[in-house]
């Protein structure tokens, strides 16, 4: 029996998903006034073997405050550039949370998320395919996130479907993980986000050894971005960033250790420069020079496959 993906353009075969990008923002492109130039990108990913993104955007990283609003402009990006788009339910991180999340109950929020996953939005209700991106600030946690993360948690519990988190500067990744356990969350289930923003990854062994030893999933979502630069707003806060050839030698050296399965990579486009048009690598980066650094540290094409395929294709996978 054939099982199927919600993407903005109903159900997909998911055995079709084929190169998976786990963890992207398209809408951006709204409120950077980017919409045409994103879609050409999209275009671009797709001629280099690009088949689906993950659309991290809740309406409250995008210009759209109304999902309806959002998943129209997902869904004709989708069609005209040819890549499945996937949407994630939920809510961001502070300040970026609307009054919803103060006044509502962690049980109120937890059935809007479900409302997404299992009824759709606007007249075609199309369906949330996972639950993300959740998460928290840099080195904690509000009491607003906190009600996210265990509304995110008991939803994922009731319905099957995967959760994927930010975590600000890589970190409470370890909160997260309790938090989710103690909802009754299959941590297994879960990928904790943005774990390759520090420039020495080596020094965070500890925390990639407790992530793995829950089960979770590990994301060098980052791809692209290295070195020390800023980007306008927010974005990137001028921080250092480790170069690609360190996320690929470390995860050469998970792979190795037996953790194949629990590795995710992506890019993080979040903004128009870094967008190919203004000097950025665009969301093809992984096909064009990702893969290429992961086969020179050593991994086959199999093992990238597993990466790049198998294992995003698994996390969308409903478990119920």
């Amino acid at each position: 029996m054939k099982e199927y993906v919600n993407t903005v353009n109903g159900p997909v075969d998911i055995d079709q998903l084929g190169f998976i990008s786990p963890h992207e923002h398209v809408l951006f492109s709204a409120r950077d006034n980017c919409m045409q130039e994103v879609e050409e990108e999209l275009k671009d990913y797709h001629h280099f073997g690009g088949n689906t993104i993950m659309e991290m955007s809740t309406p409250e990283i995008c210009a759209y405050t109304v999902k309806e609003e959002r998943i129209a402009v997902l869904r004709k990006l989708s069609q005209d550039s040819g890549v499945n788009i996937i949407y994630g339910a939920g809510f961001y991180k502070e300040p970026r949370l609307p009054e919803l999340v103060r006044n509502a109950s962690i049980d109120e929020l937890k059935e809007e998320i479900k409302r997404e996953l299992l009824e759709g939005r606007g007249e075609d209700k199309i369906r949330a395919g996972f639950i993300g991106e959740v998460g928290s600030s840099n080195y904690q946690i509000y009491d607003t996130e906190e009600k996210v993360l265990r509304a995110a948690a008991r939803a994922s519990a009731e319905t099957g479907y995967g959760i994927s988190t930010h975590t600000g500067r890589g970190s409470m990744y370890d909160r997260q993980l309790a938090i989710f356990e103690e909802e009754g969350a299959d941590l297994s289930h879960v990928i904790i986000g943005h774990q390759d923003v520090y420039p020495r990854l080596q020094e965070r062994m500890d925390a990639y050894a407790y992530i793995f030893s829950k089960g979770a999933g590990v994301e060098f979502d980052c791809f692209g971005k290295q070195g020390f630069f800023e980007i306008e707003a927010d974005i990137a806060y001028g921080q250092k960033f480790p170069y690609d050839e360190q996320r690929a030698s470390l995860i050469k050296t998970f792979v190795d250790m037996g953790y194949i399965r629990q590795i995710y990579i992506s890019c993080d486009i979040d903004g128009r420069t870094l967008l190919k048009k203004w000097g950025g690598w665009g969301y093809s980066h992984l096909l064009t020079s990702g893969l290429l650094l992961l086969r020179k540290a050593g991994l086959s094409w199999e093992q990238i496959d597993q990466i790049t395929r198998v294992n995003p294709r698994e996390f969308l996978r409903v478990r119920k």
